[in-house]
C-alpha cells in the first residue's frame, strides 16, 4: 500500500500467515492482482476472488493489477 525507503506499509489477504510489527519481509516481485472478465458477471466473490455463491468454480482467463 505505501512503499518508503525505509519502511512499506502492507495488507494481508490471509489471516493463517502470523506476522508481527518490524519483522522482516520478502518480496514476491510481483503486484496484487484480481481476476476480470465476463464470467464474473453476475458472481459473488470474496475479497480474494473466490465465488461464494455456489455456481461453480470460475475460469479465469486474465488478471489485472
Amino acid at each position: 500500500m505505501n512503499l518508503d525507503e525505509e519502511s512499506a506499509a502492507i495488507f494481508l489477504l490471509y489471516q493463517n500467515i502470523p506476522v508481527e510489527e518490524l519483522e522482516i519481509a520478502r518480496r514476491t516481485g510481483g503486484v496484487f492482482k484480481a481476476p476480470v472478465g465476463m464470467q464474473l458477471v453476475g458472481r459473488v466473490l470474496n475479497a480474494l476472488g473466490a465465488p461464494l455463491d455456489a455456481l461453480g468454480d470460475l475460469n479465469i482467463v486474465e488478471y489485472r493489477p
